[in-house]
């Protein structure tokens, strides 16, 4: 195999590489600028084997990627600081043409076959471990091209789609066309198929797949709360910090809100209000004054306390002792 055309400084001269099993090297770091130009930023983990062996063919067309690719054993992440690295956000369609992949999105394992398909969030943390030589094409596409034909997209994401019957066959066989076909298509023709393609995918996926994206967004959204309120004393438990330590994107956790009708930022200050409730109930034991339990769970304005406090629960903060 040979590089055919390659110009790292311009990813849209991109369009095939392979490494060159002639040459006593190893590929692994020009691997990892390669799957960063062609499928966002990763961080492979080094493998041991000498002669390494991968290929890509990318076919860029209006801010979408059509890429198939082949590799070795091989295994990799995208975690908080990739997640940050990437400039845009983006939705991938992965179909597994051979061999078999482990997927980690957030929490959940996902074991991939062939003729499975996969759509992952570029917002969303996700690892991936290789065991054996495989065969992809992924076709990724912007977020906002997804969002405005299926605007659930987000919930939907680290779902699987079996490609073997149905209309999870019927889409494998669609990218599969595509991907046999990426070269002999103009760029107009190519993004006009986009609409179509991603119409398939969401009748794929709201059809097959309404109890998984359900469970997944609850156990996501759950465990952030969770983690909000162990934290609330934290004065600086702000979004940009809960989606790191999360491992997911500030703008997927402020999706996750929205669709609950509400704000991280909200949902903070409600939970330290009900602490405060909770003080206040005990402040003959405890000896804390209103002040001193404001303060403690981050209120710092007495008089933006009471007025929320009163918002929150119909009675203000010395009402409610005298209850």
């Amino acid at each position: 195999m040979t590089v055919v055309e390659y110009n790292s400084r311009r990813e849209q001269d991109l369009r095939f590489w392979s490494t060159r099993p002639d040459i006593n090297r190893d590929h692994f770091d020009e691997w990892t600028e390669m799957l960063r130009a062609s499928h966002l930023p990763w961080t492979i983990e080094k493998n041991s084997k000498p002669d390494f062996n991968a290929s890509l063919s990318i076919r860029s067309f209006c801010g979408y990627k059509l890429v198939q690719c082949a590799c070795d054993k091989l295994t990799g992440f995208r975690r908080a600081t990739e997640i940050a690295n990437t400039d845009e956000a983006y939705f991938s369609i992965l179909l597994l043409r051979k061999g078999r992949e482990l997927i980690t999105a957030g929490q959940n394992d996902i074991y991939l076959q062939e003729k499975d398909i996969l759509l992952w969030d570029s917002t969303q943390s996700m690892s991936f471990e290789v065991p054996e030589k495989i065969e992809k094409t992924t076709l990724i596409i912007p977020e906002t091209a997804l969002a405005s034909i299926f605007p659930q997209a987000h919930d939907y994401a680290g779902t699987v789609i079996s490609g073997s019957s149905g209309i999870g066959a019927l889409l494998g066989r669609h990218i599969m066309s595509l991907h046999e076909e990426m070269w002999s298509l103009d760029e107009t023709h190519l993004t006009s198929l986009m609409r179509p393609t991603l119409q398939i995918l969401a009748t794929a996926l709201t059809g097959e797949t309404e109890t998984f994206q359900s469970t997944s967004k609850r156990m996501t959204l759950g465990r952030i709360k969770n983690y909000i309120v162990k934290n609330l004393k934290d004065f600086d438990l702000t979004p940009s910090r809960i989606a790191a330590d999360m491992g997911i994107s500030t703008r997927y956790l402020h999706i996750l809100f929205r669709e609950e009708d509400t704000t991280v930022s909200a949902w903070i200050k409600k939970c330290r209000l009900h602490k405060c409730r909770e003080d206040l109930a005990m402040a003959r034991t405890t000896g804390l004054s209103i002040t001193e339990i404001a303060y403690k769970w981050g209120f710092n304005d007495l008089s933006h306390f009471s007025k929320s406090f009163k918002e929150e629960f119909g009675l203000s903060p010395r009402g409610f002792q005298k209850i």
